[in-house]
């Protein structure tokens, strides 16, 4: 469970001790046990296995009588007249059950938003605020693109994420943790929607009708944040200095090849292309360039920020197809980016 207060605890308060960066309440003296439920949730993935088949003859298998057969455990030949089929018992539909953080269904016209407050310690852990929403009726917000296993491709939920005024427990991949660190402000608040957080993952209603809009709320955020992984940025850093900036650079996309001659982001040292970030395995991903082609503005977080426009965008990744055949990007020569084809 999510919630780690005592069950009497009806007005949280919630501190992080400054040792251990272990949220803890005040009312009812609980400190979050964050490495148990990283346990109990690896154990429950373990036991989550393909069950076995049923013996032989044990299958509830139905032949049609008019074709015969043997079984191979030898005996007279089946399907004579009379075979029955077997009552088949209907499926008890998955009982939903009440989850603290997302209390409520979310309506065909909502959706909700995670609201980052910036905190009162860089080292503190993630609490973010789950807000709802109308669609016609909501703040400006960003929009995230990312893979939820990163370079390494490992979808494991092992990272903390904490919600609310409960400050309820979600565990969130060690990709996704990285993005949440990355989009965290150091002044002020951010509007983000981001699909691991924004969605009830265990709720298939909400989830199918959530995804089915994905591409109205990337269409109407103010920018997308195309993330690809936090070694691009910790190298990035390390190679201007660590202290010598407060936020991320600021770049134009054209200038890639320069920036990364100087900074060697992310180990990709002299020489690196454009082409060369392509391969990464964000890029293999069919929706990447469905949701960078459907915004206004993009931000590439990889050890700078480069910030353009959707056209500038296509304009950009046009002139270095040209240049070489990429496979990952073979399907921007097609009318999304407007290639008038041969």
């Amino acid at each position: 469970m999510s919630r780690w207060h005592k069950a009497a605890c009806t007005n949280p308060d919630v501190f992080v001790d400054a040792s251990s960066k272990t949220p803890q309440c005040r009312s009812c003296a609980v400190v979050a046990p964050i490495h148990d439920i990283v346990a109990n949730h690896a154990t429950n993935q373990q036991l989550l296995e393909v069950p076995p088949d049923e013996p032989a003859g044990q299958l509830a298998l139905w032949w049609p009588p008019s074709v015969r057969y043997s079984s191979r455990h030898g005996g007279a030949p089946h399907g004579a007249p009379g075979n029955q089929e077997p009552t088949i018992k209907k499926a008890t539909p998955l009982r939903k059950t009440r989850h603290p953080v997302y209390d409520t269904a979310l309506s065909a016209e909502e959706f909700r938003l995670v609201r980052f407050d910036a905190p009162t310690a860089s080292d503190h852990p993630i609490h973010i605020t789950l807000e709802v929403f109308r669609r016609d009726d909501c703040p400006e917000y960003e929009t995230v693109s990312y893979t939820w296993g990163g370079e390494e491709g490992d979808s494991t939920p092992c990272r903390p994420v904490f919600v609310g005024p409960y400050w309820d427990l979600l565990l969130q991949t060690q990709n996704c943790h990285d993005l949440l660190l990355y989009l965290r402000p150091k002044q002020g608040i951010r509007m983000v929607w981001i699909d691991a957080l924004c969605i009830n993952q265990g709720d298939p209603d909400e989830r199918s009708l959530q995804v089915s809009k994905m591409r109205n709320i990337y269409q109407e955020c103010s920018r997308v944040v195309v993330f690809l992984g936090a070694d691009l940025i910790k190298v990035g850093a390390a190679a201007r200095g660590k202290d010598s900036r407060a936020y991320p650079a600021r770049h134009a996309l054209q200038d890639f090849d320069r920036v990364i001659d100087n900074n060697a982001v992310g180990g990709l040292g002299p020489g690196t292309t454009f082409l060369d970030l392509l391969s990464r395995r964000y890029f293999s991903r069919v929706w990447a360039s469905r949701r960078m082609g459907s915004t206004g503005m993009l931000g590439f977080a990889d050890g700078y920020n480069a910030y353009l426009s959707r056209m500038k965008l296509r304009r950009f990744c046009l002139r270095e197809i040209r240049e070489a055949t990429y496979p990952n990007f073979g399907y921007l020569r097609g009318r999304k980016f407007g290639v008038k084809r041969e």
